[in-house]
């Protein structure tokens, strides 16, 4: 059985566990450490799904992740740096296509934690956007193509192997430049 699997089938019984009235604390779902990505690997949608493209207006699908690693995605893609406001789904899909790595967080991030990845997105100059995203259940997710890693703090370290390990490993690899950074 993939790990992924296993991944799934172990969430799927905490989860149950914690809805028939278990008074333990259910602990956190996902614990990773850079040597074991490979066990956050998402399903990837069906050839067909992976394929499809979205014209603009049209709101964000059902994706098999939140956040998204894979999917319908928009005929346009967000372009690499720094973003102070959620980016749509679809955009950063196929920016995830293209072989870009985005890294999400939580609007209420600690503005030290913000400051951090804004520095660590420039230093790494390429192939990377950080952007808000209200709804996430750890504090900072990492994606890459069928890639996702939760963190609950900032680790430059974390980040950077995940970039480097993950980055530029999907279908339509593309060179992303830094050409956005709404935090400077």
């Amino acid at each position: 059985m993939r790990p992924g699997r296993l991944l799934g089938l172990g969430i799927a019984v905490i989860l149950v566990a914690a809805a028939c009235g278990s008074t333990d604390p259910v602990p956190d779902p996902i614990s990773l450490s850079p040597e074991s990505f490979e066990a956050m690997e998402s399903e990837e949608l069906s050839a067909e799904a992976t394929r499809g493209i979205v014209s603009g207006g049209i709101p964000d699908p059902d994706f098999n992740s939140d956040p998204a690693t894979s999917g319908p995605y928009a005929d346009r893609w967000a372009g690499c740096g720094n973003y102070r406001q959620a980016i749509p789904e679809i955009y950063l899909v196929h920016s995830l296509r293209r072989g870009s790595v985005v890294i999400n967080y939580q609007p209420a991030l600690e503005l030290a934690e913000v400051v951090g990845l804004e520095e660590l997105v420039v230093e790494i100059g390429g192939g990377v956007l950080a952007a808000p995203k209200p709804g996430l259940d750890h504090p900072i997710v990492l994606s890459a193509w069928t890639k996702l890693l939760p963190l609950e703090e900032f680790d430059r370290s974390t980040i950077r192997a995940f970039v480097d390990q993950f980055g530029q490993s999907a279908p339509d690899n593309q060179v992303c430049p830094l050409e956005i950074d709404e935090a400077g």
